[in-house]
């Protein structure tokens, strides 16, 4: 945590593009790309650690699996199941650890009886720091870069619904990601029916709506569009926004209640409002889960 030891864990930027640049100008021409579109994509994959929050590094697993494979790929997901960590965040239905604040004291505590989430996160390589306030020790921890995020997502969303094939799960959020594209909001429906109602038995049986909402939190986070889980404005907070190069839906869940609470709600604190100035179509969604028949059972629709 020393600043004078920020980057001696991966590659600063200088040393990827000065050590690595025969690699670099050999993929650029196997996947036929310009250089600033190589870099760009390649520190959104693999750069992103930080310890002062103000030097970053790319990872040197991933980098030099890339550089070897001359393709992008999640190579953090084949590495292992981070399933201790998976138990920690069900047991304390905490599965939106983005931007979490913490104080820099927080991250030395180490008590095998006591472990506490964010901090085993960060010391694990899950979370590292985003900024710093270097007056009040305070800092923002957050997942590194799309490599870490997508790799969580999938280990979550698989172990929340208790599924074996894990290369499912990239192509069903693949799917409900070409859905919203075209705006086929019925397939969208049908998507989301379909990994809600495979969920098991006990999972309803015991804080039920808590991984409702944790499920439905990281599966609209994976979709890796324009996303926010619980957005917040002025009037309130929408449970999730979705926004494509042509449309913004704007989500509210509920569970055994009513799909008209729902649409009541996003209309009445005007969560569309904030989006207005995009000149997309904005349009509002609401649902309930019906805990009883295990699907969606009620779902209304209306452009805002």
């Amino acid at each position: 945590m020393s600043k004078a030891y920020a980057t001696l864990t991966g590659y600063t930027q200088w040393e990827l593009e000065h050590y690595f640049d025969d690699y670099l100008k050999r993929i650029q021409v196997a996947l036929q790309i310009d250089r600033e579109a190589l870099l760009e994509h390649m520190a959104v994959w693999y750069n992103g650690y930080s310890w002062d929050g103000v030097q970053r590094v790319y990872n040197p697993f991933g980098t030099l699996s890339f550089l070897s494979s001359e393709q992008f790929q999640n190579f953090w997901f084949g590495t292992g199941s981070p399933n201790f960590l998976i138990h920690q965040m069900r047991k304390h239905l905490r599965f939106d650890v983005e931007n979490s604040i913490v104080n820099n004291r927080i991250l030395d505590k180490y008590d095998i009886e006591n472990l506490e989430l964010i901090p085993l996160m960060f010391q694990t390589g899950y979370l590292t720091v985003k900024s710093m306030d270097a007056m009040t020790g305070q800092m923002v921890l957050d997942y590194p870069n799309q490599e870490v995020r997508e790799s969580m997502y999938e280990f979550l969303i698989d172990d929340i619904a208790k599924n074996s094939h894990r290369d499912s799960t990239g192509r069903t959020i693949t799917d409900m990601r070409d859905a919203f594209a075209s705006r086929d909001t019925g397939r969208v429906r049908d998507i989301i029916n379909s990994m809600l109602g495979d969920l098991p038995s006990e999972t309803y049986e015991k804080q039920s709506e808590g991984l409702y909402h944790g499920l439905l939190h990281l599966i609209f986070s994976y979709l890796n569009l324009y996303v926010h889980s619980e957005v917040h404005s002025s009037h309130g907070r929408a449970d999730a926004v979705v926004e494509t190069a042509t449309d913004v839906y704007v989500f509210e869940f509920k569970f055994n209640k009513t799909a008209k609470e729902a649409l009541k709600q996003i209309k009445k604190n005007k969560y569309g409002d904030k989006y207005r100035s995009s000149r997309k179509r904005i349009t509002a969604i609401g649902f309930n889960f019906n805990q009883t028949e295990r699907q969606i059972n009620d779902w209304l629709e209306e452009t805002l």
